[in-house]
């Protein structure tokens, strides 16, 4: 069973692209339906002494011009986008410390780009300087990307003070992408009659 955008239910596939330099927002990284057809990374640090705070306020642009957040954002949206149900991400990851946090966040664009915070969730990479399949539940939301909105993800090492961790390290982290490591964002697209 397949919805209109194509794709099997119950989730809606957008894969993680970019040149290298998905660094904040205005970086390179996209949200794309097709599948990476060559293989990049991105790199971000985590300090844990300056790390990404937690934004309690919808927007999230004051996080998302950070060197430590990466950002993949779609092409503005065609049409509506209603989702409902579990949010994930799967992502291939490498880090130089075992036990380091790797923080996925769904966020919608408008069109004069202020955010508005979805959801968000965290993995714990289990081994250092291997490259890891990660798969991060993002919780369960229902929302709608409007018309002429974008679709964001979000990723870095944590979100102080919601996710940290006493004692956590400095960290290197990479974000691995292509046809060997399709890292990609899972959203529970519902079908419209």
């Amino acid at each position: 069973m397949t919805n209109r955008h194509g794709l099997r239910h119950p989730h809606y596939r957008y894969f993680l692209l970019s040149q290298g330099r998905a660094n904040t927002y205005k970086g390179d990284g996209v949200l794309s339906a097709s599948p990476p057809a060559a293989a990049a990374l991105d790199r971000f640090d985590y300090d844990p002494y300056a790390a990404v705070p937690t934004v309690d306020d919808l927007d999230q642009r004051s996080v998302e011009v950070r060197e430590d957040v990466l950002c993949f954002t779609s092409a503005p949206l065609t049409e509506p986008v209603r989702i409902a149900g579990s949010v994930g991400l799967v992502v291939f990851v490498s880090s130089s410390i075992p036990g380091g946090g790797i923080t996925g966040k769904l966020v919608d664009v408008a069109p004069d780009d202020s955010t508005r915070f979805i959801t968000d969730g965290i993995a714990r990479v289990p081994r250092a300087r291997e490259v890891h399949e990660l798969s991060i539940d993002l919780g369960a939301v229902t929302a709608v990307f409007a018309v002429g909105h974008r679709i964001r993800l979000d990723v870095s090492g944590g979100s102080v003070p919601k996710y940290a961790e006493p004692g956590e390290l400095p960290a290197v982290n990479r974000v691995h992408h292509g046809p060997e490591t399709p890292s990609r964002l899972l959203l529970p697209v519902v079908a419209e009659d």
